[in-house]
This record gives structure tokens, C-alpha cells and sequence, in this order.
């Protein structure tokens, strides 16, 4: 296998970030989901921590278990934004040009996995590091002296996090050279994946911040991963894509 040749991969990334601020499909749920979900998750969260005669107990279960419902955002923006990254290609009739290109199929995938999955960390980075600082600042005012589990926030948002949205990019990408459409392909791509991220939630919060469980369950998102690449990158070929969906 031949090196990639990077700044052949940053003209198809700068390419796929400038139709992704062009689309507003796009723009808006990339914007309006982490707001919400990070706004909502700091409103219950103070109104868990205001509620309580004495708020230092259950503070870091409670503040783990709302930062756990972050981890719909690494999981969804790649599924928006990596299902539209060869689907747009098709309709707007710009696929065989950017196949004509001396890009391998290699490079290829690399821009069009980055282009998704850069903006879609960005904002779950910025997600993460509003709810931790607005929490500390709640905890600080509410509860002097209390402490948060900021370990296990850690290990979620800078492990977990970026390995779930490398998994739900690959999971993205690999539809979308199938798909005929941006609207199918998310709708399978998210069909994928839901069922996935739901429990993972779910088990995260009745668990609560357990560091070593974090670590195992990073472990085996990292192998689904590899697994997903591993066979996206055996399918990823441009003569294939050009006539898929179609």
C-alpha cells in the first residue's frame, strides 16, 4: 500500500467543510443538537443539584449519568454529516470529477472519513467541555467542597467519544457509497448504530462512573471500529461507487 499523500486528502476535507457551511440540511441539526442536548443536560443537572436538602449526594452519579446522553452527539453528527458524503457527490454531479483525480482509494476514504467526523468531534468537544465547566461552576456555588468524578468524564469524552465517531463515520461512509439518497442513508445508518448506542447509555448511567468499565467498553468500540474500516476499506473502490445507488 502506497503512503497517502496528505495534502491530496486536506483538498477533499477543505472541499467536504465548505459544502457541509454551504448546506443548511446540514448546518442547522449540526448546530441545534449539541446545544440542546448540552443545555438540557446542565438544566437537569442543576435542578438535580438545587433539589436536593444536601446536594453533595449522589453530585458525581448524577452529573456522570447527564453527561452520559453526550455520547448521542459522536454517534448522530457523523451519521448527518458522513451519510450526505458521497450521496451529495451523486446529486450534485460532482462524483466522476472527484474520482477522475489522482487520488487513491485510500486517500479517498481518509477525506471523505475526516470530513464528518472533524466538525462532528469539534462540536462534541465543545459539548463536553461547556457541561463540565458549567457543572464545576454549579457545584462550586451550590455545594462548596463537593467533588466530581472528572476521571471517568475524562475517559468518556477524550476516549470513548472520538472512538464512537470514528465507528459511526465508518458506519456512515460505507452506506453512503450504497445509498441513492442522503435521507435513506441516514435513516440506515442510524438503523445501524441506535441500537448500539441506546444500551451503551443505559448501562452507562445504572453502572454510574466506573472507570474500568469505560475502559472496557472503549476497548471493544475500538475493535468494532477496526472491524467496520477493515471491511469499508476492502468495499471502498470508485469504480464500485460510481455505479452504486444509481
Amino acid at each position: 500500500m502506497s503512503a497517502v499523500r496528505w495534502p491530496l486528502v486536506r483538498e477533499v476535507l477543505r472541499k467536504d467543510l465548505e459544502e457541509i457551511a454551504r448546506s443548511r440540511q446540514l448546518l442547522y441539526p449540526l448546530f441545534v443538537l449539541p446545544v440542546f442536548l448540552t443545555g438540557d443536560a446542565l438544566l437537569v443537572f442543576s435542578t438535580s443539584v438545587l433539589s436536593h436538602n444536601n446536594p453533595r449526594l449522589g453530585l458525581g452519579d448524577a452529573f456522570f449519568s447527564f453527561a452520559s446522553f453526550l455520547l448521542v452527539l459522536p454517534v448522530i453528527l457523523p451519521i448527518l454529516l458522513g451519510s450526505a458524503a458521497v450521496v451529495m457527490e451523486k446529486t450534485n454531479h460532482t462524483l466522476e470529477s472527484l474520482l477522475s483525480t489522482p487520488l487513491t482509494d485510500t486517500e479517498l476514504l481518509v477525506g471523505k472519513s475526516l470530513g464528518p467526523l472533524v466538525p462532528a468531534m469539534a462540536l462534541t468537544a465543545a459539548s463536553y467541555a461547556v457541561y463540565g465547566v458549567g457543572a464545576e461552576l454549579l457545584v462550586r456555588s451550590h455545594a462548596p467542597g463537593a467533588s466530581l468524578p472528572w476521571g471517568s468524564f475524562l475517559l468518556t469524552g477524550l476516549l470513548l467519544a472520538p472512538l464512537l465517531g470514528l465507528l459511526a463515520t465508518f458506519v456512515a461512509i460505507a452506506v453512503s457509497t450504497k445509498a441513492k439518497d442522503v435521507r435513506s442513508a441516514q435513516q440506515l445508518a442510524s438503523l445501524v448504530l441506535l441500537p448500539l448506542l441506546i444500551p451503551l447509555i443505559l448501562i452507562g448511567i445504572a453502572l454510574g462512573p466506573m472507570p474500568l468499565y469505560q475502559l472496557a467498553l472503549a476497548a471493544a468500540v475500538a475493535a468494532l471500529a477496526l472491524l467496520v474500516l477493515r471491511v469499508t476499506t476492502l468495499r471502498f473502490h470508485r469504480d464500485q461507487i460510481l455505479v452504486a445507488g444509481v
